[in-house]
């Protein structure tokens, strides 16, 4: 054997209970589970700990993490050995015709600093993954092409409804990245250009998805003042279009909206009933993190960054913009959290600026945002705890960390999601037992995201394996020290290799690409 790991109680990502036993690994595959023990060139004692299948994050935004740095190890210190990117309608592949269009897109998102450097040396979802397989990584990586690509590359950043020239360009590009190897199409529809789209454009495009097998997953519409209405707008895409949904990191955004979980968990049971295939993520924070720029009104983010930044010089136009924004928000719980110019400003919520720079809070705003080119970030403390326990507890909701580069301004959830789940809903408040917890974070989502061969210990699936000791796991990532690695992932091994051992990063790449390249199913 290559490794042996001895004398561990194993759960196996089914739910099933744990055993005493020995997992046997060769050629990077599990070669036996059970009571026999055989001479291997490596053997780890997990006496005490458990061993179960690696961690899958089912939403990430890790589409440039690896080019940038192969050996990012940020998730692995979790125990994740594979993760799902290109979400929320954010892509690295196809490339528009005006790649600016893309890098600010990712800005959006991924946090793309002017630290990271990369060259976009492809068009399409083929050339992505020529070039990620040449870098390596070191996690396994499934592919969604993003909604927000496709329309850029038809139509820009325009705020209308696609021609048919332009529609049959984005079924063009899906049905080619589909063919490359993406499991399924991502859309973003609170962000630019997704919230110009209407729900018509992705029943057409979920067609060309169902007819690849594939699955959409969304950042819906609106977390909280429309979100039934936002719901109800997938419920409606999987059932005409006859595709899979997944729901990005369902919430109950904003303090009047909290108490909906429930509502939300009726719908999901009442589309299922129907027939239509609907599962959620979520991750285990009360805080959000996204771009200052994303509490804009639409109509100030049509034609990119540009043009956003010409508005914002427009007295008219900032008038009107503040009148829209109102009070939304908890102003005095909205944290900037990245600040190129104004350093001094990351750490102080937006009603403490605006006393600093003795202005209003839409002015304070504004201004920010126009200094700083509209890249400031900002985490907001909008979900509610109850209502994210509710969710948990739901059969339909896996673990994603909705996690980005992993930087000095991240949010504490890029380090910590998966250690958090263990500590706070197994351990501490015993929300979830630890199988189920587990089976959340493994079969699950292998199993929805079309994964034949991961997320279980059986005999002749993928090598991906994490061990841990319960007593010791536990998150250390705060808002204010965002970058501390957890405790407690003991081994990690991906593809038959170890990676992690008794904690420590080794410096290898064994991820891989997890595509599968298909032509269309037969309706």
């Amino acid at each position: 054997m290559d490794i042996l790991i001895r004398n561990g109680k194993i759960i196996d990502g089914s739910g099933n209970p744990w055993c005493i036993g020995n997992v046997g690994i060769d050629k990077g595959k599990i070669a036996f589970v059970g009571s026999i023990k055989r001479k291997a060139m490596v053997e780890i004692d997990a006496g005490g700990l458990i061993v179960c299948p690696g961690f899958i994050d089912t939403h990430t935004h890790s589409d440039f993490v690896f080019l940038s740095n192969p050996l990012s190890s940020f998730k692995l210190m979790q125990g994740v050995t594979t993760e799902v990117i290109g979400n929320c309608g954010f892509s690295a592949a196809p490339v528009p015709k005006r790649p600016e269009f893309l890098k600010l897109y990712h800005d959006y998102i991924v946090q793309i600093s002017s630290s990271v450097s990369f060259h976009i040396g492809w068009t399409g979802m083929k050339g992505f993954i020529r070039h990620l397989k040449e870098r390596g990584s070191t996690n396994n990586l499934v592919l969604l092409v993003g909604h927000g690509n496709l329309r850029i590359a038809a139509m820009g950043m325009d705020d209308r409804r696609p021609t048919a020239e332009e529609l049959d360009v984005m079924k063009h590009l899906l049905e080619e990245s589909m063919r490359a190897g993406a499991k399924g199409m991502s859309t973003g529809l609170m962000y630019p250009p997704g919230f110009y789209s209407d729900v018509s454009e992705l029943i057409e495009l979920g067609r060309v998805v169902a007819q690849y097998g594939g699955i959409v997953t969304s950042h819906i519409r609106n977390y909280a003042t429309h979100l039934e209405e936002s719901i109800e707008e997938l419920i409606r895409l999987g059932r005409e279009a006859k595709v899979p949904i997944h729901i990005s990191h369902i919430t109950t955004a904003q303090e009047p909206n909290w108490g909906k979980m429930g509502k939300i968990i009726e719908m999901i049971g009442k589309a299922r009933d129907e027939g239509i295939d609907v599962t959620m993520d979520r991750y285990p924070y009360i805080a959000a993190n996204t771009t200052l720029r994303s509490i804009l009104p639409p109509w100030m983010q049509v034609g990119g960054k540009d043009s956003l930044l010409k508005r914002l010089k427009d007295p008219e136009m900032r008038e009107k913009c503040a009148e829209e924004m109102g009070n939304e928000y908890n102003w005095t719980t909205m944290y900037v959290n990245y600040c190129r110019i104004h350093q001094d400003l990351n750490g102080k919520s937006v009603a403490e600026i605006a006393g600093i720079w003795n202005k209003g809070i839409h002015e304070t705003i504004l201004d920010l945002l126009f200094d700083e080119g509209a890249e400031s970030r900002i985490i907001l403390f909008i979900h509610s705890e109850e209502d994210m326990k509710l969710a948990f507890k739901h059969p339909t909701v896996m673990v994603g960390s909705d996690s980005g580069s992993g930087g000095p301004m991240s949010h504490p959830r890029t380090y910590g999601t998966f250690p958090r789940i263990l500590r706070q809903f197994v351990i501490d408040e015993k929300l979830l037992s630890l199988e189920e917890a587990i089976r959340r974070m493994t079969s699950f989502p292998a199993q929805r995201f079309g994964l034949q061969d991961r997320g279980l210990i059986r005999e002749g699936t993928a090598a991906d394996i994490s061990v841990l000791d319960l007593d010791k796991v536990r998150d250390l990532a705060t808002y204010e020290a965002p970058c501390l690695p957890p405790e407690g992932i003991e081994y990690v091994i991906v593809n038959g290799e170890l990676v992690i051992d008794k904690g420590n990063f080794l410096e290898k790449t064994p991820g891989k690409l997890l595509v599968t390249k298909h032509g269309p199913c037969k309706p």
